[in-house]
């Protein structure tokens, strides 16, 4: 029961096993990674495939940005690829638990700029979840906080949400 939790939290959290665009045009864009379970283990490859196509024809002869990051961060491996036929792949790897996630752009002539992701789980059993705590705090509150505390200003979302690692102390909070 719980493996089959976890293939479920894995699917919703990588996306589709195949993403595609949300920006409707002529152009599709997606990426997939190569296992259809998107599960890996440490240090194991993983192979994403990059597709573009226009009204269903592949493109050839075009470039792909693209980026991985690690549960959503920057890893600094990012770069151009060329398709051939439509398709370009990218691999990386992790050492360690977590989401390896590929993410695809390109900007067609004429249109926005299109993005889509897709990840990979990483030793999956032994992901753990994420530490970060956030408080909740009114609109009052927000106000004279970024007032007195312009260092965390950027740090309180609109929704009253502020992450525990913003700096301040709890006395701070006092009465929010």
């Amino acid at each position: 029961m719980l493996r089959i939790l976890l293939a479920a939290l894995v699917c919703a959290l990588c996306g589709s096993l195949h993403a595609a665009d949300k920006n409707p045009s002529a152009f599709t864009l997606g990426v997939a990674a190569d296992r259809a379970d998107c599960i890996y283990r440490r240090g194991e490859r993983v192979t994403f495939t990059i597709s573009v196509s226009l009204k269903g024809t592949p493109i050839s002869d075009a470039k792909v940005r693209w980026t991985l990051t690690k549960d959503g961060k920057d890893i600094g491996q990012s770069g151009e690829a060329k398709l051939t036929d439509g398709k370009a792949t990218v691999t990386g790897k992790l050492d360690e638990p977590g989401f390896l996630q590929c993410r695809a752009d390109i900007t067609p002539p004429g249109e926005k700029l299109k993005t889509v992701r897709a990840g990979a789980a990483i030793d999956a059993p032994r992901i753990q979840p994420s530490r970060t705590r956030c408080w909740r705090i009114s609109r009052m509150c927000r106000g004279e906080l970024r007032r007195l505390h312009p260092d965390v200003r950027a740090s309180i979302a609109d929704d009253g949400i502020l992450p525990l690692h913003h700096g301040l102390s709890p006395e701070a909070l006092t009465g929010c």
